[in-house]
């Protein structure tokens, strides 16, 4: 897919990317009506690691999701710690609200 994608022409890969991009768009609006803060945040935060293990240990995306979610089923610690960063973040948030007022 990358190699074919690389071979477009620019026109092509712009209106591909456009597609894409709104798509991501409006799953995250519909994540924003239908589910909880945290469950969004989780969403978030486990991409942004998948795509992070992908980059760092030299797979695609998907390997990188499947071996993020192996550890979290092997060790639930990590699962812990992910909720510990949610809840961080939560408490940031609420701090730079409350300070808007």
């Amino acid at each position: 897919m990358g190699g074919v994608f690389a071979a477009r022409e620019r026109e092509s890969k712009d209106s591909y990317l456009e597609a894409y991009f709104a798509n991501v768009l409006d799953e995250l609006t519909s994540d924003l009506k239908h589910a909880t803060h945290d469950v969004i945040l989780r969403k978030l935060l486990l991409s942004y690691m998948s795509l992070y293990l992908a980059q760092t240990i030299g797979v695609d995306y998907h390997a990188a999701t499947e071996e993020l979610y192996y550890l979290l089923r092997k060790d639930d610690g990590k699962n812990s710690k992910i909720a510990h960063i949610i809840a961080k973040f939560e408490e940031k948030i609420k701090k730079q609200e409350s300070g808007m007022r």
